[in-house]
C-alpha cells in the first residue's frame, strides 16, 4: 500500500479523477493530523470544519507541486503545504489591518512591561509616556484597537513569514 500510494502522488497529475478522489481520502489523516495539532493552539470557537477544508486544499495543492526528484518525502512535504493553507485562510479571514494590529501590539506590550516593572496596573498617563505619545494620543489610538481581540500568530506559537 505504501508503495502504491507513493507511485500515485508521484503520478497524480495523469491518473483519472476516481482515483485522485481516492488518493485524497487515503491522506485524510494526515490532514486531520495537522487540524488536531493546530487546533490545540487556537481559542475553542475556531470552526475545525474550515480548518479541514483549508487543510484539504493545501493537500491537494500539495499533491499538485509534490516533485517525486526532490528528496523530500511526501507525506513531510504535505503537511507544510497543508499547515500553510490553514494559516493562509486565518490570514484571509482577518478583517484587520496589520497597521492597526501593529498599534494593538505596542499598546499591549507597554501597558505588560509596565505593570511588570510597577507590581500593579498600569495608568494610562504611564503608558503613554512609555510609547512617547501624550495621553490624548494614547486615548484616540485605545479609541481605534478597543474593540478588537488580539490574535497573533506568534502568540499562537508560529514563527514569522510562516
Amino acid at each position: 500500500m505504501v508503495k502504491l500510494k507513493r507511485t500515485a502522488v508521484e503520478a497524480y497529475r495523469h491518473i483519472d479523477d476516481h482515483d485522485k478522489e481516492e488518493l485524497i481520502k487515503s491522506y485524510l489523516p494526515l490532514v486531520r493530523k495537522v487540524v488536531h495539532r493546530l487546533s490545540g493552539r487556537l481559542p475553542k470557537d475556531v470552526d475545525l470544519r474550515e480548518m479541514l477544508n483549508s487543510g484539504i486544499i493545501g493537500l491537494v495543492d500539495a499533491l499538485e507541486k509534490y516533485d517525486p526528484r526532490h528528496e523530500t518525502n511526501f507525506a513531510t512535504y504535505a503537511q507544510i503545504r497543508i499547515r500553510g493553507a490553514i494559516l493562509d485562510s486565518f490570514r484571509s479571514q482577518d478583517w484587520l489591518p496589520r497597521s492597526l494590529r501593529y498599534k494593538s501590539h505596542k499598546i499591549e506590550e507597554a501597558y505588560q512591561i509596565i505593570e511588570q516593572k510597577l507590581g500593579r496596573t498600569a495608568t494610562d498617563e504611564e503608558v503613554a509616556h512609555e510609547l512617547g505619545l501624550d495621553v490624548e494620543e494614547l486615548r484616540r489610538l485605545l479609541g481605534e484597537v478597543g474593540s478588537i481581540v488580539m490574535l497573533s500568530f506568534e502568540e499562537l506559537g508560529f514563527g514569522h513569514g510562516e
